[in-house]
């Protein structure tokens, strides 16, 4: 029986825990390094894959779009644009299918020209076969954005995978435990410790609204709220004066530096994860928390609140509500984790999705 040969736009671990288990289904996956080459390389990186493996007698059947964020240079974004409209150009005359995997259903995290995101957003989806988005729950915003009910379908992502801690998270325990040490010397007894590790991106609003859930609970002198924040802040607006406070802020632990966090060995110190984005797509923050059994605190923005709210894996921040701290403690004090959010989701069960929804599009394994 021959191959069902996929091609994804991009390579990150996302797509390798995908692959890994769609192999065991017959399928080959094809990756493409995420790198950004220059010229027309940029127009032809997916090009050369599809016309390659054409020459080769290994006929792709399946390419899968991902990501469509542009660049900060109008020239590159345009050269994404081209890039776009010659591999639908190419998928159409090889007979190769089209699949939007949309991880962000009403913007791109990375939109430096709304107008050229939108044209490439509009050409993927008119030209996809099937359009996936990354939770059940997101079905329906999918169909708000525009996207008729009957292309849509549902794809998850799993466990993480974690390894030896290496020196930089063996010293990250260290700083979580000094800094804690620090505030019991000044004579908070009960710490309660949130953990938010981000990549930079303006969606992201829990770099804004940081300083806001930490400090002193009103109700119990010896009680606080701290929060390790790890990442590098976006730029310009209202993130300066967010980054500044979030400086001064005696409780809030602030790292700027990009490196993998292996959450399982710094568990012991963290009681909840912090995570709030104003877009419509889901935070594998999610996973890692579920993972973890620890709850997702959130502000009422976004997708991302509806998902905590009707899975029951955390706990949401009304803007009305003006003791935050005392909040959270209320909230974890009476936490029970349930365990139903990953049940339903793995990497699995995302590799069987997707497989089901290329055979839906008519792509036969011979």
């Amino acid at each position: 029986m021959g191959k069902i040969r996929i091609l994804f736009t991009s390579d990150d671990f996302k797509t390798r825990h995908w692959a890994k288990e769609l192999e065991k289904s017959g399928c080959e996956v094809i990756l493409n390094p995420t790198d950004r080459l220059r010229y027309l390389n940029n127009l032809l990186k997916f090009a050369r894959p599809l016309i390659r493996q054409y020459l080769q007698g290994k006929k792709i059947h399946v390419f899968i779009f991902r990501y469509l964020n542009d660049s900060k240079h109008l020239r590159v974004s345009l050269e994404f644009l081209l890039r776009d409209i010659l591999t639908i150009i190419l998928c159409k005359l090889c007979n190769v299918r089209m699949i939007w995997l949309l991880h962000n259903i009403d913007k791109e995290t990375i939109e430096h020209f709304p107008g050229i995101t939108k044209m490439r957003r509009a050409l993927v989806k008119l030209a996809s076969s099937r359009v996936l988005v990354t939770d059940p729950l997101l079905i329906d915003y999918a169909v708000q954005y525009g996207i008729e009910r009957e292309r849509v379908d549902w794809i998850c992502f799993g466990r993480p995978v974690y390894g030896t801690p290496d020196l930089r998270n063996i010293h990250l325990h260290q700083q979580i435990s000094d800094f804690k040490n620090t505030l019991r010397s000044r004579g908070m007894k009960n710490i309660i410790t949130g953990l938010c590790v981000s990549a930079k991106a303006d969606k992201k609003a829990h770099y804004l609204y940081a300083d806001t859930i930490v400090g002193k609970c009103s109700l119990h002198e010896d009680t606080c709220v701290i929060l390790v924040l790890i990442g590098d802040f976006p730029e310009g607006g209202d993130f300066v004066d967010a980054k500044k406070r979030a400086m001064e802020s005696p409780w809030i632990l602030l790292i700027e530096e990009s490196f993998p966090v292996d959450e399982s060995y710094i568990a012991d110190q963290i009681d909840f994860f912090y995570r709030s984005m104003t877009d419509w797509s889901v935070a594998y923050s999610l996973y890692v928390a579920s993972d973890q059994e620890k709850p997702v605190i959130t502000h009422r923005h976004g997708a991302l609140s509806d998902i905590v709210e009707k899975e029951s894996i955390g706990y949401v921040i009304d803007d009305s509500e003006t003791d935050i701290p005392a909040y959270i403690a209320r909230s974890l004090s009476t936490w029970d984790h349930h365990p139903a959010f990953l049940d339903i989701r793995s990497w699995e069960t995302g590799a069987q999705r997707l497989n089901n929804t290329i055979l839906k599009t008519g792509v036969k394994q011979f």
